[in-house]
């Protein structure tokens, strides 16, 4: 029978041979026991997008025991698919009760291998029924120091998993020795501070590097990992460097405050560095409200696809953003207001308190590089250490501005109510 069925099927053609296998199949359990014994012969006679819907069928069928027999032949499989393919099989048997009979570790050993990094996480993280076993996976390559996954990518998925932290702090010193994403192990693992101390360490003995990790930490938060401009690169570092030195801190001091979809903001010593997408309003007015910049610069970057993109670079104080009241935002806006301003983002978050007065604090600006002078300026009113200052100028607009931006349109207009009510109760006590 069984050289029947191949000589039959060698006559057909194209998605003919599918409909003769799939016609073969259904006529009894015995027709679909010879397929699986011819299953090599089989597949030398398919096209790859036939063996994938080859795959897919079997998995229909379900003949008994069909994953393990999918799984003792995962060699012969990956001959004969690509990794598209493979993923669409994964993906259909992780969509099954019974997956972790097919993704034993061996067969996830040569799975991993097989698909690329991106369909790897996506493995990972697409069926959360059976993440207890791929959990033991994880563990199993980092007890056997396996590296068919690296650890980089092993500590980016049990970092999202429950109790991940706890297997990579077990597994602390191979993974330090092996890793190059230290900074996210520094800010995702409550570490102790005999392996704080190994991290901070190795960040201050591989400042270059260790640099750029922090740079391309922002370029992923803002959506801009597509930069390819060493121009702009060296900029960055050289103000790193410079901040670091100015303000007598070590590189694994510096933290990341904030990072959103339109800036990473950093913290370097009492110094701020703001790395952020093009501004809604770039050139600040003279304002005491405004946190003096010590860097504000717009630049020109180029991307990896040989086109342009605008990037923001500033440099600020650090303030106290604790404490800050609505009441205490209200009464900026209206300061403003009376200057002839319009502010459509007054948050509290976007506030804070003087820690120094209001102007350019930096112990000796002639040792920095010419290039970075270029973008120093101060204030002429300058507010005293306490004094309440905006943080993000970004929303403020001269009242006859023709291309007002909203930031945040409820406390806009909360304000903005109650300001021009205000001004009405003035205007009538002045009558």
């Amino acid at each position: 029978m069984k050289e029947k069925f191949l000589n039959e099927l060698s006559k057909e053609v194209g998605h003919n041979k599918i409909i003769y296998i799939f016609n073969f199949a259904k006529k009894d359990e015995e027709n679909l026991s010879v397929l699986l014994s011819i299953f090599d012969e089989l597949m030398e006679q398919l096209q790859s997008n036939e063996v994938s819907i080859y795959l897919t069928l079997l998995l229909q069928l379900n003949p008994p025991n069909i994953l393990e027999f999918m799984k003792s032949h995962i060699n012969v499989i990956m001959k004969y698919i690509d990794q598209n393919q493979m993923m669409d099989l994964i993906l259909n048997i992780m969509a099954r009760d019974d997956a972790s009979k097919f993704l034993s570790f061996g067969c996830l050993d040569k799975i991993s291998g097989f698909i690329s990094r991106e369909q790897m996480f996506q493995l990972f993280f697409s069926n959360l029924s059976i993440r207890s076993h791929l959990t033991k996976y994880l563990m199993y390559i980092l007890e056997n120091q396996r590296l068919n996954i690296s650890v980089d990518d092993i500590s980016t998925i049990l970092l999202a998993y429950p109790d991940g932290d706890i297997i990579l702090k077990k597994h602390f010193n191979f993974i330090f020795m092996n890793t190059e994403n230290m900074l996210d192990l520094k800010e995702k693992l409550e570490l102790e501070e005999e392996l704080l101390n190994q991290v901070n360490e190795y960040i201050d003995t591989h400042t270059d590097t260790t640099i750029e990790d922090y740079i391309n930490k922002g370029f992923e938060y803002i959506g801009t990992t597509h930069i390819d401009d060493q121009h702009f690169l060296s900029i960055l570092k050289t103000i790193f460097e410079e901040l670091l030195v100015n303000e007598k801190v070590k590189l694994s001091d510096t933290e990341i405050i904030l990072g959103g979809s339109y800036s990473c903001v950093y913290k370097i010593g009492n110094k701020v560095l703001k790395l952020g997408t093009k501004r809604q309003v770039f050139h600040l007015q003279n304002n005491k409200r405004f946190l003096s910049p010590l860097l504000r610069k717009e630049i020109l970057v180029k991307t990896k696809d040989d086109k342009f993109t605008t990037l923001t670079i500033e440099v600020t104080e650090f303030v106290n953003t604790h404490g800050i009241t609505e009441e205490d935002t209200y009464s900026i806006y209206r300061e403003l207001r009376d200057e002839g301003l319009i502010w459509t983002d007054p948050r509290t978050d976007n506030m804070g308190r003087l820690n120094k007065k209001n102007k350019i604090h930096f112990e000796d600006i002639d040792t920095v590089s010419d290039e970075m002078q270029n973008y120093y300026f101060n204030k002429k009113e300058i507010l005293d250490e306490g004094n309440l200052v905006i943080l993000d100028n970004d929303y403020i607009y001269p009242e006859n501005y023709s291309d007002i931006k909203y930031g945040n349109e409820y406390y806009y207009s909360l304000f903005e109510k109650r300001y021009q009510e205000e001004k009405q109760i003035n205007h009538k006590q002045q009558k």
